[in-house]
């Protein structure tokens, strides 16, 4: 079972995870800045590639290591790179070849995220993980704390947070623009929920080139399905993703969490359909109840919806304008904000921030975008004043945000007190079993399980 969640000193990091994560200086900034960064990678295609093909862009990384249990993927990688150590158990990159590495990027399935970073951290390595950090709000707090107490520098994989269009929301919540925040709406139209005609998947022969016990990891045994877990569909199954909030609910909350500076939410209640046995539900609402901040009006309501749900816009004072596919709006005292994902932030009412006035504000902001990898790549190095924003003392409170709804979409109309200090739930039992797994015998994990 992974590790208990009961040290009280995990919420006094999130009381200051934003302010720390922007400006705290890392202790490596000492480092010759002329160093090259070694990286192994753990998940080599689809966002693997890209978060991959974004880090060798920068002059001082040089890839040493690659792991996929898809040896076809890993194949083409190797060739791709020139060469490189190339494995496909990640616990045989660590044991066989980690003196060959600096930091680890780990892009796979999220059910994989934690027993990987904290391989990772306990060998002193630098980490660049996926979004969600972790698969539970357990796994969460230990990556938290591993980081923070053996001074890594650490990143997830929200990089729309290093934009510039979510760093202009930030600054045009935070300068007054829109006054303080009475309630924020998020919502997104992807479906990475579950399929009646999916539940029992046949059986089918395991393709030659993947390992499908490395890809379980974890996760407890179940047969192979062609076209159901690998490559793409693993979001939709509680055993090994997150579904829609897990996946969009880690982009989009970042805004709202950074701008109005949040802390872990006091309680929260879903609406809509209970998970199948094994999958996620393919539509919701997540009502949340925040702690007050210094730029909301007093406790925040937060809302998020997923699949066709939609928050209700008629009182945002649009006109004939119409919300995107997947955003947020802040509705504050004097007017409102709609952030579109991915997009430039909109003010409302129009007559009331002319486009001509909206323009000086942005330009008197000076707000540009960073390149959301490569400022981890440099505070590693200690190039100039690199920091991360994302660090694991962010993104680790924001993902346990998001995977408290997934927990309360278990347990529909019920409401849960959740107390951060404590780690748990205080008036629902059932709901606290959910904060943790078991990881299947012959994948544990010291520091998990």
């Amino acid at each position: 079972m992974t590790q208990a969640i009961t040290r009280r000193s995990f919420f006094a990091l999130t009381s200051k995870a934003v302010a720390g994560a922007l400006i705290a200086q890392p202790a490596w900034l000492n480092a010759a800045p002329e160093r090259q960064l070694r990286l192994a990678q753990v998940g080599v295609a689809g966002m693997g590639r890209s978060d991959l093909d974004t880090l060798v862009g920068h002059t001082s990384v040089r890839y040493t290591a690659f792991c996929d249990v898809d040896r076809l993927r890993l194949n083409g990688i190797l060739e791709h790179q020139g060469g490189g150590a190339g494995f496909t158990d990640y616990r045989r990159l660590f044991d066989e070849a980690a003196d060959e590495f600096d930091a680890v990027v780990i892009s796979t399935p999220d059910h994989m995220h934690a027993p990987i970073a904290m391989r990772a951290l306990r060998l002193g390595k630098h980490v660049y993980c996926q979004k969600p950090l972790a698969h539970t709000v357990a796994e969460c707090r230990a990556l938290t704390l591993e980081a923070q107490n053996r001074g890594l520098v650490t990143q997830m994989g929200i990089q729309i947070h290093s934009n510039m269009e979510y760093r202009l929301a930030r600054a045009l919540i935070q300068s007054g623009t829109i006054g303080k925040v009475r309630e924020v709406h998020s919502w997104s139209d992807k479906d990475w929920g579950g399929r009646d005609g999916w539940l029992q998947p046949a059986s089918d022969p395991v393709p030659e080139h993947l390992d499908w016990d490395l890809w379980l990891g974890v996760a407890a045994w179940r047969e192979y399905a062609a076209g159901r877990f690998h490559p793409g569909d693993w979001r939709r199954w509680i055993d090994f993703g997150t579904g829609t909030q897990g996946d969009m609910a880690c982009h989009i909350v970042d805004p709202v969490f950074a701008s109005l500076e949040l802390t872990a939410p006091h309680s929260l209640w879903a609406e809509g359909p209970q998970p199948y046995a094994t999958m996620w539900p393919n539509r919701g609402v997540c009502h949340y109840l925040f702690p007050a901040t210094d730029y909301t009006v007093d406790e925040l309501p937060y809302h998020w919806y997923d699949g066709v749900n939609r928050p209700d816009a008629s009182g945002f004072e649009l006109g004939e304008e119409r919300l995107p596919g997947q955003g947020s709006v802040f509705v504050g005292e004097k007017g409102n904000m709609v952030l579109p994902h991915i997009g430039t932030p909109q003010l409302y009412p129009r007559d009331r921030f002319p486009a001509e006035q909206v323009r000086d504000l942005v330009r008197g902001l000076a707000i540009s975008g960073r390149n959301h990898y490569h400022d981890w790549v440099d505070a590693i190095l200690g190039v100039g004043d690199a920091r991360t924003t994302a660090a694991f003392d962010y993104s680790g409170p924001l993902s346990e945000a998001v995977l408290l709804g997934l927990i309360a979409s278990r347990f529909p109309e019920e409401r849960l007190e959740w107390d951060a200090a404590a780690g748990r739930f205080s008036n629902h039992a059932a709901a606290n079993a959910f904060l943790t797994k078991e990881y299947r015998p012959g994948h544990e994990v010291p520091g998990l399980s």
